[in-house]
């Protein structure tokens, strides 16, 4: 299956999981589409967890679930339907706040390397709060 292969970089595979994606949303999958977005966002089981730490090898599909892009892409697919993702693990990934994805998105970017970007979007977003509530 393409999804196992170990790819060089997380951005490679997650354009294989969003081409995927597409191509189910395209024959009118929709159901099938979010199934399959659960399956990367997922984070690995402790089994999988282990058998990395044992075998001392990391392959890219172990920081999957952290990728900013696929995120983005799982959140417009959800939009796109009009649902809401089932849990709270897409805001809690973000520290419990929807983040402005434009300002924090680069290609290949995972949320440990923005972390400083998303707390201070996150003040922004409480300034911002605190100026509409005076407004009011």
């Amino acid at each position: 299956m393409a999804v196992q292969v170990n790819y060089k970089t997380v951005d490679n595979l997650v354009g294989v999981w969003c081409e995927w994606v597409k191509l189910e949303w395209k024959h009118k999958n929709f159901t099938g589409a979010t199934e399959l977005m659960r399956r990367p966002t997922a984070e690995p089981p402790v089994e999988v967890k282990l058998k990395v730490v044992t075998d001392g090898i990391q392959p890219v599909q172990m920081g999957l679930h952290k990728s900013l892009t696929l995120w983005t892409f799982y959140a417009d697919l959800e939009e796109s339907l009009d649902t809401e993702l089932d849990s709270g693990e897409f805001w809690a990934l973000f520290g419990g706040f929807a983040p402005i994805a434009k300002k924090i998105m680069k290609r290949g970017d995972t949320v440990d390397e923005n972390i400083e970007k998303i707390k201070n979007l996150d003040v922004e977003l409480s300034r911002y709060k605190e100026q509409i509530k005076k407004t009011r």
